[in-house]
């Protein structure tokens, strides 16, 4: 007996021992990317719609009928109670229509899967969104057009809820009858063979069926308002579908090759929207339409090369050997499939170079520098990511405990972590052991780098930078315009002096003549003559006019 009591206790002891898994995988300055695969998903191509319409004037109708019959029925001692009764039950069904219906604006409002506030009853629309639910109310209306078609075809399905409320609001008039026919008989006598006993049982039983009647509108009621509620928060209610729908709307899926494992499965595909329209509830029902390729969606994480560069890349990828697609955030899980809607998909970047780094082929890739920056964060469930940490605190409740410095990538299962003082779930095996990481192996990369990410610091010097350039620019735009200005008034100078002393210069003599004699007067032309002879006349040089057309002349001989 000891035996088998210490080899329990070994066992357990052991499995203690192997419970979790912990790693440390330090990453080298020239590997580009980790890949971690998330799991398989399908890539969301369009959507069928179904629509289910409530009409709430159908109800008002039916609630007014209830009111005027309790009034025709006559008051006693024993059905006092009981009517007082009924108009409280009704009472309650009023105000829960009065709850769900629109306002007396007649405005309309959109309840979709992301929880949008029903504006109809907060009656507190703009033009911007009145414009936006016209048309979505538009859109319904085609698609429930285009669904009555396809019902005309047999190529959908039989829209039994909206036959349903009409089943219920033909039954509610049929009884409304017989009740009617039976107070107005009593009043009028016409029962008086029937024995007081069978009138008083008469009596209550038709209050009876008026009470089940009352219940069956508030149940109705209860449903469409729960409806609401849950269209706030994309979460579809059961009771909307019967068991025929719930059929083929799981072997359209299974026909897609998505496995359904149970009802509840099959509803968490579906996307649910809730309009009003005038009196009118639309329920309109979402089942995707899925591409036909499987793909792998996983997270992309860029890492730190010579510590401050990056591959510029987006956070998650479906990928197949065909085609890519490029999504920021994580697609809706439904158990062990991913849904990728193709309008979250983001613009494509560096492609090629992703294809090739997930393939550990050599590429050429676009990069970007942040700088030096350190960061510690959790990307997965289960992974822990260092880039360039100082002296990080890593504890473990494995048994591991170290200083760490440098960039790493920590894997971790049922094993509560701690670094730097900051706790990290521990996560069981079973959530993440589909989870892989892979850190492709590029025997070259061939960096371009285009762009530079700026933190608060770098922003900072950049801006000191900036001005000190403004600092620069300033003092030799003064320095250019001082000198500008005083090279213009050197040669202002020089012109004025330049002016000045290229102007024409007259000089006046005056000449003795004499006083018995007389000169005749000169004409002196404007141009002068080709033989110009100066004569000596007294102290002044002057032109003979009579010498203007002869040539000079001859010189004395000498004897």
């Amino acid at each position: 007996m000891q035996w088998k009591v210490v080899t329990i206790i070994t066992l357990w002891v052991a499995a203690m021992e192997t419970k979790g898994t912990f790693e440390i995988r330090e990453l080298k300055e020239d590997e580009p990317i980790a890949q971690i695969t998330l799991g398989p998903a399908r890539v969301i191509q369009t959507y069928k719609t179904f629509i289910h319409i409530v009409r709430l004037d159908e109800y008002v109708k039916s609630v007014d009928h209830l009111q005027q019959t309790l009034k025709t029925i006559q008051e006693d001692s024993e059905t006092k109670d009981l009517v007082r009764a009924l108009q409280n039950k009704l009472d309650l069904v009023k105000g829960r229509m009065e709850t769900i219906s629109p306002r007396k604006r007649s405005r309309r409002g959109l309840i979709n899967g992301l929880g949008s506030v029903v504006k109809a009853i907060t009656g507190n629309l703009d033009a911007e969104d009145a414009d936006k639910l016209e048309q979505e109310i538009r859109r319904v209306q085609e698609e429930e057009k285009r669904l009555n078609e396809e019902i005309g075809s047999r190529q959908n399905m039989d829209n039994r809820f909206i036959i349903m409320f009409r089943n219920l609001t033909q039954h509610i008039n049929e009884e409304q009858v017989r009740v009617n026919s039976f107070i107005s008989s009593y009043k009028n006598g016409i029962s008086k063979t029937f024995v007081e006993e069978d009138k008083r049982i008469y009596r209550i039983e038709y209050i009876d069926r008026i009470s089940i009647t009352i219940d069956m509108i508030a149940m109705n009621l209860n449903e469409v308002t729960e409806s609401l509620l849950l269209a706030r928060v994309g979460i579809i209610p059961k009771f909307i579908l019967n068991k025929e729908e719930s059929r083929r709307i799981t072997q359209n899926l299974e026909d897609q090759r998505v496995q359904i494992l149970s009802e509840e499965h099959m509803y968490e595909f579906l996307e649910l929207k809730a309009i009003m329209n005038g009196t009118d509830i639309i329920f309109s029902l979402s089942l995707p339409i899925f591409k036909k390729e499987m793909y792998l969606l996983k997270r992309i994480l860029p890492l730190p090369i010579n510590k401050t560069e990056f591959v510029i890349a987006p956070n998650f990828v479906a990928y197949n050997n065909n085609k890519m697609y490029y999504y920021k955030d994580k697609c809706q899980q439904i158990r062990e499939l991913y849904t990728c809607k193709n309008d979250k998909s983001v613009k494509r970047i560096n492609e090629g170079c992703l294809r090739n780094l997930v393939n550990g082929e050599a590429t050429e890739c676009e990069t970007k520098d942040i700088g030096l920056r350190r960061e510690i964060f959790e990307p997965e469930k289960g992974y822990i990511a260092i880039f360039n940490g100082e002296k990080v605190r890593i504890q473990t409740d494995c048994g591991h405990e170290e200083i760490f410095s440098g960039s790493a990538m920590i894997i971790f299962n049922d094993c509560a972590t701690v670094v730097n003082n900051i706790q990290y779930e521990a996560v069981e095996q079973l959530e993440v052991g589909h989870m892989k990481l892979e850190i492709p192996q590029v025997a070259f990369l061939k960096k371009n780098r285009t762009t530079q990410e700026l933190g608060v610091h770098e922003l900072r010097m950049e801006d000191i930078k900036t001005n000190l350039e403004i600092g620069r620019m300033r003092a030799g735009m003064t320095i250019q315009t001082t000198t500008t200005y005083a090279a213009l008034g050197v040669l202002l100078v020089g012109a004025i002096c330049t002016v000045y002393l290229s102007r024409k210069t007259t000089i006046y003599a005056t000449t003795t003549s004499n006083p018995t004699s007389t000169s005749p007067p000169t004409f002196v032309p404007t141009i002068p003559p080709l033989w110009s002879v100066a004569q000596t006349e007294g102290g002044g040089v002057t032109t003979s006019a009579s010498i203007l057309t002869l040539a000079p002349p001859k010189p004395p001989r000498l004897a």
